[in-house]
């Protein structure tokens, strides 16, 4: 509590850098505690082993595989000691202990050799693994540069059938507008050949008129000769006013005709 007192001290009157500054050193005076509680705390381990085993010397340390490190043993000459009584259960223990640490040791051997077995079949299975990945690679690769081929022929396909069907299109369209022309001038034809046939007949009809009257005149027996060529001359109005209709009519059937055309 005193020391967060004095925190809001110093940050209640002094600035915000002072007191960053102020909580950085709290926190690595914190740590160093931290630090130097943990140390202390070894060091109660390693004497409490120190202690278990009796003591330490120069044959208590073995190197194993070249390391510098040695390991204390305990003692297993108790009659070597000075003034000390060794019960036959604490000699029984050792010597099961003892057993035990060899049993251990050579599990460990065993140990580390499956191990490196097994190591070294999970170094084959992850070959195997990255080389089935190297050919699922290639053929997936292989399999898209397939199909971006197949796509842009696809697509030259597609931009040479729009080209034909255009082309198709034009040309339909023009065949369409020239047959539109020929089945107008046959339409005019056939529309002149019916004047003209028309025309042919009316022709004949007044020809077969004029000589019917003509019979009719001579086999009538009048008294002036004049009023019968004058008649003769000029037939009757109406029906010249209908031979002039018709073929006014036809004269403008085939005008109209040649303007459509044109």
């Amino acid at each position: 509590m005193d020391c967060f007192n004095l925190y809001k001290h110093f940050d209640t009157d002094f600035d915000f850098g002072f007191g960053f500054l102020f909580f950085n050193m709290l926190c690595l005076f914190l740590l160093f505690l931290l630090g130097l509680m943990n140390w202390f705390f070894k060091w109660l381990v390693m004497h409490s082993r120190e202690l278990n085993c009796g003591f330490c010397s120069k044959d208590g340390f073995d190197l194993h595989s070249g390391s510098k490190v040695g390991s204390c043993k305990p003692w297993k000459n108790y009659s070597a000691l000075p003034d000390m009584d060794m019960p036959e259960e604490i000699a029984e223990e050792n010597d099961e202990n003892h057993e035990e640490e060899d049993g251990n040791g050579e599990d460990k051997v065993f140990d580390v050799f499956t191990l490196r077995k097994m190591v070294k079949d999970e170094r084959r299975k992850a070959k195997c693994a990255e080389l089935e990945l190297e050919k699922e690679r290639m053929a997936s690769a292989s399999a898209a540069e397939e199909a971006m081929a197949m796509i842009l022929r696809l697509q030259k396909d597609k931009s040479r059938i729009e080209m034909e069907f255009k082309q198709y299109k034009r040309l339909a369209q023009e065949k369409q507008h020239h047959d539109q022309e020929v089945i107008r001038w046959l339409q005019w034809l056939v529309s002149k050949q019916e004047l003209s046939s028309e025309s042919v007949a009316m022709e004949d009809k007044l020809r077969f008129g004029g000589q019917s009257w003509k019979q009719f005149m001579m086999m009538n027996n009048g008294d002036s000769s004049e009023d019968e060529t004058s008649t003769w001359c000029s037939p009757n109005p109406h029906f010249h006013h209908e031979i002039r209709r018709r073929l006014f009519s036809s004269l403008d059937l085939d005008l109209s005709l040649e303007l459509d055309t044109n």
